[in-house]
């Protein structure tokens, strides 16, 4: 139920949990898409989508859990998919991703050049 007063009174609503959750699954189809088609190109790339991947359906798994009444499961899917986010911002993201860029800007300082256009 909308309420102004309350922001929050929806989350208790079971018909807003299993709508959330809906869109989780889609993000999680849409993101097992994006893994298997950058599978091709960056392999770093895709480690960081089958791991969205993971927590999303995992988070689907919480919100439809808590439209059941299983707020036990819920909150034990929900501890559960926190680290492939964390793992993969983390790990893969910094260490693929920006270590090479900090790395090509350095050597280009280095050589006397400039990192202003």
């Amino acid at each position: 139920m909308y309420s102004t007063a309350d922001p929050s009174a929806g989350l208790e609503n079971a018909q807003f949990a299993a709508s959330f959750a809906f869109y989780l699954l889609a993000m999680a189809f849409l993101s097992l898409m994006f893994a298997i088609c950058c599978l091709r190109t960056k392999i770093c790339l895709a480690i960081v989508e089958w791991g969205l991947t993971v927590t999303f359906s995992l988070l689907t798994g919480t919100f439809w859990n808590l439209a059941q009444g299983n707020a036990a499961v819920a909150g034990k899917c929900l501890i559960v998919s926190i680290p492939p986010v964390f793992y993969d911002d983390s790990c893969v993201l910094i260490t693929y991703f920006r270590l090479p860029v900090r790395l090509a800007s350095s050597l280009l300082l280095l050589a006397g050049g400039s990192c202003s256009h």
